[in-house]
Formats: C-alpha cells, sequence, structure tokens
C-alpha cells in the first residue's frame, strides 16, 4: 500500500459555486442577432461551445438565487476549509468562492443563509482564462499550496494549462462531474518532477482536509497523508458511491524559498491589522482592486451595481483620492471600505463597500457617521442612507440654503429645486432639494459638517 503526502504551506482553496456548491433555477440565454435562440442550464452550459455569431445572456445570475439546493458534500468540505483558515496563523490559508457571475451579492448571501460566511469573487465573464488569472494572481503573491474545485472542463483545462507554468507549486485540481456514468470517473496519475515521486493526494475529503498528520520538523506546517491505494474514505459528489471517484488531479511541488521571497521582494504584502482603517496607497489600490470593487458591488448591489464603477480598475480613479478600509472579522480579507474626493469644502463621501456581513456593515456606519461628524466631511443622501446616518447614527443636516448650492456647485444648483422641509414629509430637517440624476428627479439632503 503506498502512502502519499503533500505539505502544505501558504495554502489556497478555491471553489466554483453553480453547480459546484449548489444548484439553483437560472438559464443562460444563447443569442444570435439580437433574438434568443435556446437556453442552457449551468451544466449545459459548462461543455457548450458557441456557434459563430451566437453571444450569451446571463440575467437570472445577477437576481437572487431561485429554488437553491445546496451539493451537500462540496458544502461540507467548503465549511471545514474556511473553519480551518480560522484556526491557523493569519494569511497562511485563504478560502475563495470564484464565480463567473457579475454580482457576488446573491451567492454572499445564499451562503450566509445557510450559516456560510465566505469570501465571493464575482469575475464576471466565462472566459476560462479569467479564473485561471486570478488564481495565477494568487500564486504571484506567495500562494504555494492551491486547491481548485469547478464543473465546468474549459476552467479546469485553462487552470491546469496555467498551473503548468509553476510547475513547483502544489495543486490538487477538481473536476465535478456528477452526471457522467460511473465507469468513465476516474483518478488521474500524479506528475513526477526530476523522476521524484510527489508526495501527495487527497485525505478522506478529496485533499483538501487534512489526515491526522503531525508537523514536520523542518518546516512547522502540516503533512497530509493518505494510503493512494484505498479509496474508501472518498466522498462523491450528488450521492454517488463513495468509493467512486470524478476527481480530475495535477500534482506539482512548492516554490522553492528564494522564489517566495523574490515574489514577496515584487508583490508587496498588505497586512492590515484588525479593527483598524486604514487609507490604501496607489500600489495597495491596484493589488487590491478586484476585492475593492467586489465589496462596493456588493452594497450597491440592490440598485444594480455602483453606477460609476462598471469594472476593477475603475479603483483607479483618479478623482477619488480619499479611501478607507478595514479588516473588521475573522477571516483576512478587507470587509469593507469607504471613499470619496477631496474638494474646497473639505472631504465629499461618495460610496462605501461591504461584504454584506452585517456586524461589518454596523461597523463601518459606525465609523462613518463618527467621520461625518467632524469638520470637512459631508455627503448627499436620501432614504435609506438617511436612516443610517442621520437617525442612527446623528449625523447633522447641513440646512443652510447658500451653503447647500456653493458646494453643489454652479451647473448642479441652477437644476436644483430648494424644499427645506421633506416635500411629502417623510423625513425630518429643513435641508431637502430636488435635483436631476440620471435623467430623474431626486430627492436630497447634505449631510456632515462644512
Amino acid at each position: 500500500m503506498t502512502k502519499r503526502s503533500i505539505i502544505e504551506r501558504k495554502v489556497l482553496s478555491v471553489f466554483d459555486f453553480d453547480d459546484t456548491l449548489a444548484k439553483a433555477d437560472a438559464w443562460i440565454y444563447v443569442q444570435q442577432a439580437g433574438r434568443t435562440i435556446k437556453k442552457l442550464d449551468p451544466a449545459q452550459f459548462a461543455v457548450y461551445t458557441p456557434k459563430p455569431g451566437e453571444t450569451f445572456d446571463f440575467r437570472d445570475f445577477d437576481k437572487k438565487l431561485q429554488n437553491p439546493r445546496v451539493i451537500k458534500k462540496n458544502v461540507e468540505l467548503l465549511k471545514r476549509q474556511i473553519d480551518k483558515a480560522r484556526r491557523q496563523a493569519r494569511g497562511s490559508r485563504k478560502v475563495t468562492i470564484l464565480t463567473a457571475r457579475r454580482i457576488g451579492a446573491p451567492v454572499t448571501s445564499f451562503l450566509k443563509s445557510i450559516g456560510i460566511d465566505a469570501y465571493v469573487v464575482p469575475v464576471g465573464s466565462s472566459d476560462p482564462k479569467v479564473k485561471a488569472d486570478w488564481i495565477e494572481k494568487q500564486i504571484r503573491k506567495g500562494y504555494d499550496t492551491i486547491y481548485f474545485m469547478d464543473d465546468s472542463p474549459k476552467n479546469i483545462r485553462a487552470v491546469n494549462n496555467m498551473l503548468r507554468r509553476y510547475p513547483k507549486v502544489q495543486s490538487i485540481v477538481k473536476l465535478i462531474k456528477e452526471d457522467l456514468p460511473i465507469k468513465l470517473k476516474d483518478l488521474i496519475s500524479t506528475v513526477d518532477i526530476n523522476d521524484t515521486p510527489l508526495d501527495k493526494t487527497f485525505s478522506d475529503h478529496h485533499g483538501l482536509e487534512d489526515g491526522s498528520g503531525s508537523p514536520s520538523p523542518s518546516t512547522g506546517v502540516d503533512i497530509e497523508t493518505i494510503d493512494t491505494d484505498d479509496h474508501s474514505g472518498y466522498e462523491a459528489v450528488g450521492g454517488a458511491d463513495e468509493t467512486e471517484l470524478d476527481n480530475e488531479l495535477s500534482y506539482h511541488q512548492g516554490l522553492p524559498l528564494e522564489s517566495r521571497m523574490s515574489l514577496k521582494s515584487l508583490m508587496k504584502e498588505i497586512d492590515i491589522p484588525k479593527n483598524k482603517y486604514i487609507e490604501p496607497t496607489s500600489s495597495d489600490k491596484e493589488e487590491l482592486k478586484q476585492t475593492l470593487f467586489n465589496l462596493i458591488q456588493t452594497a450597491y448591489a440592490p440598485i444594480g451595481g455602483h453606477l460609476k464603477f462598471k469594472s476593477p480598475d475603475d479603483i483607479k480613479d483618479p478623482d477619488l483620492k480619499y479611501w478607507k478600509m478595514a479588516d473588521i472579522d475573522a477571516d483576512p480579507e478587507i470587509d469593507v471600505v469607504y471613499f470619496g474626493k477631496k474638494t474646497p469644502f473639505g472631504i465629499k463621501h461618495t460610496g462605501i463597500g461591504h461584504d454584506g456581513e452585517k456586524s461589518n456593515i454596523k461597523n463601518l456606519l459606525i465609523r462613518k457617521s463618527a467621520e461625518l461628524k467632524k469638520s470637512g466631511n459631508y455627503v448627499e443622501v436620501s432614504k435609506g442612507a438617511f436612516d443610517s446616518f442621520v437617525g442612527k447614527g446623528g449625523v447633522p443636516i447641513i440646512d443652510d440654503e447658500e451653503t447647500v448650492r456653493k458646494v453643489l456647485g454652479d451647473r448642479r444648483s441652477k437644476e436644483t429645486t430648494w424644499h427645506g422641509k421633506h416635500p411629502k414629509g417623510t423625513y425630518p430637517g429643513n435641508g431637502w432639494y430636488s435635483r436631476k440624476i440620471g435623467g430623474k428627479q431626486v430627492t436630497k439632503t447634505l449631510i456632515g459638517k462644512i
């Protein structure tokens, strides 16, 4: 009986969502010449080859999940990975849901409804290269043990092709094929480097869960071991026999120490203290632009996303020179962010971002309310934001019409109708006005201190 082990150093576990962790009633609409010609479910889309002139409409995936059903054993595996990441040293293990969806909020909301607080990255593309590129960026940040689970053969192929450029990175890549006949489900053999067998394998949960190994005397990290000739501990997806394997695996060794040090010198590690808001540098924002974009889109998901942020590159908007971000909860990720413009009147706060976690949102609103009560900070609000910052946060209303018009500027002031009291009497205060935003008249008020 052969024994194999995997030495884990800095670990990244990546899970696809649709048809990997859960199923939901959603379709991909195939369009040609502006009309829908057919629709595909995620499993069909995963193996679909588009014909010339065909495009895809993913509108169902921007909405709340309809009739969601978990793939129980994969979800249990995700929970174990998240628990392990929380127990280990900060920054040594990261767990990510990497989805082709444009908006992560529906996934985040669903996972929270079943008790899972997971980091969701919506890449907004069905191009397999996009997922591979995201994982490659994490490798360049120093992650040297990669676990990847996806139901799309195209995504698996793209990630495997990328990993060939990093022959010393350890990896386990798992293809979910719950609808394949049992006879087609098999275990792909390991890849040897320099004719040296690689000591690594799945544990009893597809290799993403440690066995009962002990710390290595030389590295101080866990060594995962399992009998590779004994398949009794494997769990297949979708209720198949535990002895059946539906995995596609690739194995590589870890980055040598000198390579990891070189990467870290080129790719700055951003170490953010817990519960402390810091101002990111330009390079920080460049490295974290996808994370910041995801947080902003999650916060504005109810209205279809923030109008000024169409892609992660918009984070670099030169007008937005004021940023604060913080890591609040247990995972080593940015949880909240707020930003604004520097004006002659101070800081005009223009937006927020958060991960959807209620406790993190509360922390963000308390922090921002405190800042808005300081001189030189202001924001234009309506409805829900008014309740949060004025009703709960005690932020003062700026009710002097002359001051408000100066802040709005000549062009906006000309388009503004001053009311004083709220025209419908819905909200208190004497600083209400209406102006056109996106072609519609919107009732607003300025709050803060100038």
